[in-house]
């Protein structure tokens, strides 16, 4: 570990991962440049080749010149493309299926339009979304939601994340809502799921309890260090939330059988300190299962990741990284349990394709549904299989449009506006032209991102940010040079108990 922080502290300014996009034909490839070696890695595969200094030479050249006898001057690389697991063409994983109506597999239910915080960088307008009052949930339209998302699902299971604002400020119904939904589930035989995202102030013995009969998983939000966390996660009389989260409702969470994440913001302002806050959260505060993410908002919020401190972060993501890196392959610090990088491995573990077609049974009939991907190459299914239901009851492509009236489907009382559908349906990211997806070497890791974003920064869920996309390129090259590693320790473990059972 000694030697881990060293490298760190002699490469604050250098970033210790580098990568270039490699286009041959109609297919491309990216080349990686990490501390232990180089990498190529096959877009359509999703697989990751170990280079040699003169392989990743002769790659480089070509990508400068675009002479394809410098590529092929490497006899590693020519022998990858001929045996087809090189700069393939990508065809099969472009299989885009319409889809003519709603397909819940998740619900959003924002149950408290208002927040018992205020956060300086809150994306919600303090759990208001713009409305300018606090709107808490009723129970009759609790039911209506819950009778919405099980008329339109496209699953044999249904998952209901519960967020607000702060929904503990609305525990009327939201122990209603959620008893109601189990209920039906039992009706219906289907399997029913609940998450909540809470600031946590107010969590109790009776909550905890109530969290533990249903199966309702937790994240508890916080951002890390006390000094990160007290600048902006605020009471509303403007002091820091950091001791009473971590020290009184995150222990009573720890010392309970509820399953629970933390889930942590990020800030370009402190992009330097991502590690910091990592180390902090695993190490000081011993919480084992971690959701990161950079703040959202429309340009100019606090906190956010610009293009004038874009390099300190992209640094930062290098330094924290390699610590994770670390965790994981000498502490074995399970990797699904620190996101992103569990996002982007398990992709590259699972090599999803666009459609992962699957029946499920609705009133004794077998139905079509289909993947996350199904609707548009968006990582999280937004306006096909994930909608936001707000505290009165309108419904919206995700709850970051929340409060856009361009991006508002419908209610659960009249239904969703067909056209809507057809839009998500009609449109794929990945090859649409706006969101410049098609050409990018990370598109089947990333599957476009968040659309959400484009509304923000473009007022189009179809384009890409450029900042957002090379935080998300430089997260996704980290995680390929991990599972690389993780994959060879596998190997070299199979080939020593080959040789243990060999006569």
């Amino acid at each position: 570990m000694t030697k881990l922080i060293n490298v760190i502290r002699r490469s604050e300014n250098t970033r210790l991962v580098t990568f270039r996009n490699i286009r041959y034909g109609e297919s491309n490839a990216a080349l990686i440049t990490h501390l232990g070696g180089r990498l190529l890695f096959d877009v359509t595969t999703s697989v990751a080749h170990s280079l040699s200094d003169d392989d990743a030479a002769h790659v480089e050249r070509y990508s400068d010149t675009g002479n394809a006898a410098d590529l092929l001057a490497s006899k590693r690389v020519a022998a990858l493309i001929v045996e087809g697991a090189l700069f393939s063409s990508d065809a099969a994983r472009k299989v885009h299926r319409k889809s003519d109506r709603l397909r819940l597999q998740d619900v959003v239910v924002q149950i408290a339009y208002g927040c018992n915080l205020k956060c300086t960088y809150c994306y919600a307008d303090e759990g208001e979304y713009g409305g300018g009052e606090q709107v808490m949930m009723s129970p009759e339209t609790a039911e209506r939601v819950v009778d919405f998302a099980f008329k339109n699902r496209g699953s044999s299971t249904l998952g209901f994340a519960i967020l607000g604002g702060e929904p503990l400020m609305n525990q009327r119904c939201l122990r209603h809502f959620v008893e109601y939904a189990t209920e039906c589930g039992r009706r219906d035989g289907v399997e029913v799921e609940f998450s909540i995202t809470t600031n946590g102030i107010g969590i109790n013995d009776d909550l905890v309890a109530f969290f533990d009969k249903y199966k309702i998983a937790v994240r508890l939000s916080m951002d890390g260090t006390k000094d990160i966390n007290d600048r902006y996660r605020l009471t509303s009389k403007g002091s820091g939330t950091y001791d009473a989260v971590n020290f009184k409702y995150g222990a009573a969470l720890k010392a309970s059988p509820v399953k629970f994440q933390v889930r942590a913001s990020f800030f370009g302002e402190h992009g330097d300190r991502l590690l910091d806050q990592a180390r902090t959260m695993v190490e000081e505060l011993g919480y084992d299962d971690i959701k990161m993410d950079f703040i959202w908002g429309v340009d100019g919020t606090v906190g956010e990741v610009t293009q004038e401190n874009l390099d300190p972060t992209l640094n930062g993501i290098d330094h924290l990284s390699q610590w994770f890196e670390q965790q994981v392959l000498d502490k074995n610090f399970d990797w699904r349990k620190f996101n992103p990088y569990s996002k982007y491995m398990g992709r590259l573990v699972q090599k999803p394709v666009a459609t992962n077609i699957y029946m499920a049974e609705n009133k004794g009939e077998l139905v079509a549904g289909g993947s996350i991907l199904e609707n548009s190459g968006v990582e999280c299914g937004a306006g096909i299989n994930v909608v936001s239901v707000s505290a009165s009851g309108e419904i919206y492509t995700c709850h970051r449009t929340e409060g856009n009236p361009k991006f508002k489907m419908g209610d659960i009382f009249e239904g969703v506006d067909a056209s809507f559908i057809e839009y998500w349906s009609d449109n794929w990211r990945l090859t649409h032209p706006d969101a410049d997806c098609s050409r990018c070497w990370a598109r089947f890791v990333c599957l476009g991102g968040c659309p959400a974003f484009g509304v923000y920064k473009k007022d189009n869920p179809m384009q890409n940010d450029r900042v957002r996309c090379q935080l998300r390129r430089q997260f996704i090259a980290n995680s390929i040079i991990l599972h690389s590693k993780l994959e060879q320790r596998c190997e070299q473990a199979a080939g020593s108990e080959e040789q243990l059972v060999a006569p």
